[in-house]
């Protein structure tokens, strides 16, 4: 039996995001799976590569996953004591993308047929399409 829920959300770990994150993916998404991992991306890009793509294969195939979508976070702890240099949100933003499009990038060629989008949120819950 499929469970249908067509979208897979993967974002960080934080506790600071996770309500305001529910919140903006229960009114956009309605049906959706979770994928956490600290600094999303930053882990997700390398490292955890191959685990973020087992997920993905096991969901299309129970839950028939046709959109991912990755969503990262305004002062990501995990990327400022990854990357000790950085001084400022700008840097962290900078950063995020570039790790972000990394992990697009790879996912798009394992996944081609899936669509793709990518959101960052803020502390205060506001939410940003990029």
């Amino acid at each position: 039996m499929i469970i249908q829920t067509d979208n897979l959300v993967i974002h960080c770990v934080d506790y600071r995001i996770i309500e305001k994150l529910h919140t903006f993916c229960n009114n956009k998404f309605k049906k959706y799976d979770l994928l956490t991992i600290p600094g999303c991306s930053l882990k997700l890009k390398d490292d955890m590569y191959n685990y973020c793509k087992e997920n993905i294969d096991t969901l299309i195939k129970l839950h028939n996953i046709k959109n991912i979508i990755i969503i990262e976070h305004e002062n990501c702890l995990a990327y400022i004591n990854y990357y000790k240099n950085i001084t400022n949100t700008n840097e962290i933003i900078e950063k995020q993308d570039k790790n972000t499009n990394i992990l697009l990038n790879k996912l798009k060629i394992d996944f081609p047929t899936l669509n793709y989008s990518n959101y960052y949120i803020k502390l205060d819950g506001n939410i940003i399409s990029y």
